[in-house]
């Protein structure tokens, strides 16, 4: 699949890195409950803390979720992980960080899982009609029960979500790919 989206897609640039995921929260799963997502990314030496909301469902099979991102330093990753420092206060004061500590309702975060994740990155590119702005981000993640494969991609402004479905089913199309929306 892969080599067939390659063809299709012609020369552009890629990066490949490797990822390993930890994701935390409450033993009872309380972000988890409240549909949001703390995950602490390793990604070739340096370190990203990442506070995901509930999913939006958009157009289609296109989602959307409030996100914040922040690169942190190597000792403030391993002070999270260790259980001695609250991530959620290296993030800025959101209304999404509001509604995380709101969903732990005082309760300590720990590390619940990890997973290990080999990406690669293809573009900046240029789909269709679409600006060579897009970056496709395939996925191969290893689980204990079996390897899954998604594409991921970070919509950027001006570019309109209907618009980028209808790219991506044409390309889909072109590679004989299943469409198969993610969850």
């Amino acid at each position: 699949a892969l080599g067939r989206l390659r063809s299709a897609l012609g020369p552009v640039p890629s990066q490949a890195v490797r990822q390993e995921n930890h994701f935390l929260d409450t033993p009872a799963g309380k972000l988890r409950s409240a549909r949001i997502a703390l995950r602490l990314r390793a990604e070739e030496g340096r370190w990203f803390l990442t506070l995901k909301g509930p999913r939006v469902e958009g157009p289609g099979p296109l989602a959307t979720r409030a996100e914040e991102e922040l690169t942190l330093d190597a000792r403030c990753a391993a002070e999270i992980l260790a259980g001695t420092r609250d991530p959620l206060r290296e993030l800025a004061p959101t209304v999404l960080v509001a509604d995380a500590r709101a969903a732990l309702a005082g309760e300590p975060l720990v590390r619940l899982g990890s997973f290990q994740n080999e990406r690669e990155r293809l573009g900046p590119l240029a789909l269709g009609a679409l600006p060579a702005r897009l970056v496709l981000e395939l996925d191969r993640t290893t689980f204990p029960d079996g390897v899954a494969h998604e594409l991921e991609v970070e919509l950027p402004d001006g570019i309109e979500a209907v618009a980028l479905e209808g790219e991506l089913r044409a390309l889909f199309a072109r590679c004989a790919l299943p469409w198969r929306p993610g969850e």
